[in-house]
């Protein structure tokens, strides 16, 4: 990887240079306002979810301490493919301390210190204070751990090693396994190998096999195996750990030989094809003779942070207050049944109450305390009672209900009825709903309290789903508890807690916490939860964004036990919702808001990765529909096929290039989508190397695939058929907006690369696509024109995408300053999904086209998704995918950067979608190597400057007029 990495430096070394030369006296400042941001605890963890992401942008660890005296890590990389092409850990480590300082009740501290790259613990009383720095050195694979002790301790540090055996994959292993999902007959990972050293501790697992022969010959791509460098088959990865002055302590760990007062621990981490083991443990050995001493590991560490984030900032002010994360809707809130009288709650009700605030975990206790009917001792906060001895006059029963008498405690007995209760307008952010319930036997799912539109997101409903579980959906997420939960025909006390300023939910049964998670730890708040949520994604995405294979969306580097997010399921740290696949509609996000904050170093490895491929899937083009170009599949395996799960098992009777997925059958963006972030890339670079060895030739490539398997229509137009609007619309689909736009933005963008640096068949084939390329579609929606998801197409959705705004984001074809910003508008506000979370791109698309509110309502939403059971603010999700969502992450830099500064051409617009309540401090990048810095207070922009100065002449402030707003 670090041969690569400086290939990069070297390729793009103006770009670096420039970097740095713009180091401007406001980066102490700003390295002073990131200091805020730096994650502090001062209380050990317990197990991973308690965790810190760091790492090197290749090795990535997840480190916590717990109690009983040890720091833990798991360790990850991008290319530590097995043997069925599962991403898995290289392993963990423990490092024990005794005496132990992190004994319950001591002075303790854990620190992610951003500015230099590193972490920070201390531990114990000051007579005997521990400190450690653990860190991964910038430059090789190498994690330091650091350690001082005011008093002698004992260390020792161990691997952690889990696959001590055989596995045959099943169960959730096997979910982690996309590519051989759902496989007819057994598939194995063998054992990892611990080496019989005298002096150090060295570990690996090494892939003897490789489903990729048998991927390509299921496939029909066998005859092209020649063009597959296959990434498995010999593949070894794993650890050396080596301490000075320590000895053996059983095969797998090292002890310090006496207590010492200061120790230095390295933990060499190296993944390779080899021919033999012991070629990779000479590698991986020469590693660890060969990094840098700690302090000078630690310096060139630091110094590298630094720059990066002086390279970039966001610093938002004023967004710190409470606001209504909750979506509002005029339904009457509804107990016993849904809005429309469905969902109807069989059974008995005593009380049924709602708080405007988050109750405590003490608070909820005294609610479920005693029996039915006892009147609750908490009365700050009550918005709603319904007490069934004493209905309020405002109270409509609806349908077959009846209020009656019971050992002297007035119910409710719910037969099919429900009751509404009308104007909850305070009913905005934080809230509880605590109620007594007696479940009718056989009565199935049904509404406790509901204000939603039915199968909408535009409220919250707390329910019985599925079968006498507790379900608990504010909005776009929900929390569950396991089935059979409650007890039918019994008493049964439930509560549901909603807090509005972090998103987190709490489901409650008599009494005791039973979903999500509380007040847990009581780390330091944040000045800017939208500040903290930009840095940390940015950090996340820095911590793994330089190595050999692209940052996965499903969790990057950071994944953990399963049973960390969800305690149902239970596997070990190699778990991975969605698998080894790179869906590319996922895979883009970590990649895209890197030309604004300037870190064009990262985005390299996501193009090699794509050109690498260009081999083999042109000639899977040629076979598959007889086509020149290539196109990319979007669930793709590291070694470009598609995965087997998706390209089907059965395969009696069926042409090569016919796929059992339905949701990916007629795709063809991707490629287009890729060129264009290229080609951001090279307008912010002026890298003219990179435009004539890998831009030109994409751009070849992926135009050339359109132009030869698709007709024109008697106007010369592409019909792009058979195709689909991404996962949305399957059926009838002609001329899809993502492809639509993409051959649109694509082609103009490349047309305007001065003719001189352009091959003459380059330029014809872009002209000739250009002409080509169909117009972005339009419909009439309710009276109004607006963007449509394609030309022709089936209305019927098999997803929550919108795929009309592609032409808004990622293509930029509609925003502020350019024509039709109405349609555009239009489609935001009648986009069919209206989702806030996961790779749901609605934030951005808003800040585009100049919705200020709806911008800030998404990002506000979004920078409170992080996971309850989860110690690291920026653990998302997982939403849709696995945590820590990288697609939710990173849609928040994007839609925060958006708000700020768009680029377009030489054009560079600020504060498009900026509220101005809010203050803010920036410094984005924009193209020609441009560097743009400025400051808002109290709604104006007081000052802004351009590097270099010419640049300032291309700055449009943008005001009302410009948004359409009078």
């Amino acid at each position: 990887m670090f041969n690569s990495r400086i290939r990069f430096v070297i390729y793009s070394g103006v770009v670096l240079v420039s970097c740095m030369s713009l180091v401007s006296a406001g980066s102490n400042s700003a390295l002073l306002e990131l200091d805020k941001y730096n994650v502090i605890w001062n209380t050990p963890g317990t197990n991973a979810s308690s965790s810190m992401p760091i790492g090197n942008g290749e090795v990535g660890l997840n480190v916590w301490v717990e109690e009983n005296g040890d720091l833990r890590f798991y360790i990850g990389r991008t290319d530590t493919w097995s043997e069925t092409c599962r991403l898995l850990k290289v392993g963990g480590v423990r490092l024990s301390l005794q005496p132990n300082p992190f004994a319950k009740g001591m002075p303790f501290s854990q620190k992610l210190v951003l500015r230099d790259g590193r972490i920070e613990i201390t531990g114990g009383p000051a007579d005997a204070a521990v400190r450690l720095q653990l860190f991964v050195d910038v430059s090789t694979p190498v994690v330091h751990v650091v350690g001082e002790s005011a008093k002698p301790v004992s260390v020792r540090i161990s691997a952690d090693i889990w696959r001590t055996a055989e596995n045959i994959l099943a169960g959730n292993d096997m979910e982690a396994a996309w590519t051989m999902g759902g496989c007819p007959f057994p598939i194995k990972e063998s054992a990892d190998v611990v080496v019989d050293d005298k002096k150090d501790v060295l570990w690996y697992h090494r892939n003897s096999d490789s489903i990729v022969p048998f991927t390509l010959k299921h496939q029909g791509l066998e005859k092209y195996s020649a063009l597959v460098k296959d990434p498995i088959l010999n593949r070894t990865f794993g650890g050396h750990i080596i301490a000075t002055d320590f000895a053996k302590d059983g095969a797998i760990a090292l002890k310090s030989r006496e207590p010492v007062k200061s120790f230095n621990i390295s933990v060499a981490v190296h993944s390779s094809v080899t021919d033999t083991p012991k070629e990779w443990e000479e590698q991986v050995r020469k590693i660890s003779r060969k990094t840098a001493s700690p302090a000078k590991a630690m310096k060139a560490t630091a110094g590298w942070w630094a720059e990066f984030w002086n390279r970039s900032w966001i610093f938002v002010q004023g967004d710190a207050a409470v606001v209504s994360s909750m979506p509002i809707n005029n339904h009457p809130l509804s107990i016993g049944a849904d809005s429309k009288a469905g969902s109807v709650f069989r059974g008995k009700m005593s009380r049924a109450s709602v708080y405007g605030r988050a109750l405590k975990d003490e608070e909820v206790a005294l609610l479920a305390s005693g029996s039915p009917g006892n009147v609750p001792a908490i009365s700050d906060a009550k918005l709603v009672t319904v007490e069934f001895g004493k209905l309020p006059s405002n109270i409509k029963l609806a349908g077959r209900i009846s209020v009656t008498n019971e050992n002297n405690v007035g119910l409710a007995l719910f037969e099919g009825g429900h009751i509404e209760v009308p104007g909850d307008k305070e009913l905005k952010d934080s809230m509880t709903l605590e109620a007594w319930i007696c479940p009718a036997k056989n009565s199935g799912s049904a509404r406790i309290f509901d204000k939603v539109t039915p199968g909408g997101s535009d409220g919250f409903l707390f329910d019985t789903h599925p079968g006498l579980a507790l379900r608990f959906i504010v909005g776009s997420t929900a929390i569950t508890t396991s089935t059979n939960v409650l007890k039918a025909g019994e008493w049964n006390h439930v509560a549901a807690v909603y807090e509005g300023n972090t998103g987190t939910k709490r489901l409650y049964l008599d009494g005791k916490l039973v979903a999500g998670a509380g007040s847990v730890y009581d780390d330091q708040p944040t000045p800017s939860l939208v500040t903290r949520g930009y840095i940390l994604q940015r950090w996340t995405s820095a911590c793994a964004g330089r190595g050999n294979y692209p940052i996965k969306f499903n969790g990057s580097l950071f994944t953990v036990e399963p049973s960390c997010t969800d305690p149902k399921k239970q596997a070990n740290p190699d778990y991975r919702r969605w698998g080894d696949c790179y869906w590319y509609q996922n895979t883009r996000f970590p990649y895209l808001p890197m030309p604004l904050s300037g870190d064009y170093d990262m985005m390299r490895t996501f193009f090699r990765f794509f050109e690498e491929g260009i081999p083999l899937c042109n000639a899977r083009a040629k076979l598959y529909f007889e086509s020149d170009g290539v196109y990319f599949p979007e669930t793709m395996t590291c070694f470009y096929t598609y995965g087997n799960r998706d390209y089907g098992w059965k395969r009696e009777g069926l042409k090569p290039h016919e796929k059992l997925s339905p949701w990916w059958w007629s795709a063809w963006q991707q490629g287009l989508e890729l060129t264009d972030l290229m080609l951001d890339y090279y307008d912010h670079t002026g890298d003219d190397k990179f435009l004539a060895k890998e831009l030109i030739p994409m751009a070849r490539e992926v135009l050339k695939y359109y132009d030869t398997r698709f007709k024109r229509d008697d106007k010369g137009k592409l019909v792009i058929s058979p195709a689909q609007a991404v996962e949305t619309y399957w059926i009838g689909v002609t001329n899809d907006a993502p492809s639509v736009a993409g051959l649109n933005a694509v082609t103009a963008r490349l047309m305007e690369i001065p003719e001189k640096k352009v091959p003459k068949a380059d330029r014809v084939l872009w002209a000739r696509m250009q002409v080509s390329s169909p117009v972005v579609p339009m419909m009439t929606k309710e009276g109004v024109k607006c963007l449509a998801p394609a030309e022709y197409f089936d209305p019927k959705r098999n997803n929550c995408e919108n795929p009309c705004l592609y032409a808004i984001w990622p293509f930029r074809l509609y925003g502020i300053g350019r024509p039709d910003l109405d349609a555009a508008v239009e489609a935001w506000k009648r986009r069919e999904a209206k989702i806030m979370t996961g790779w749901c791109y609605d934030g951005q698309a808003a800040a585009i086209v100049g919705l200020t509110e709806e911008a800030k309502t998404q990002l506000l939403t979004k920078v409170r998704n992080s996971n309850p059971r989860h110690r690291f603010p920026a653990m998302w999700g997982p939403n849709f995918d696995w945590l820590p969502d990288q697609d939710h992450g990173n849609n928040i830099m994007l839609t925060l950067q958006n708000m700020v500064m768009r680029n377009d051409g030489l054009k560079i617009y600020l504060l498009q979608a900026w509220p101005m309540d809010w203050d803010l401090d920036f410094k984005l990048h924009a193209a020609q190597r441009t560097v743009v810095e400025g400051k808002v207070r109290g709604g104006k922009l007081v000052e802004y400057s351009t590097t270099p100065k010419s640049r300032m002449k291309d700055v449009i402030v943008v005001d009302d007029a410009m948004r359409g707003l009078k």
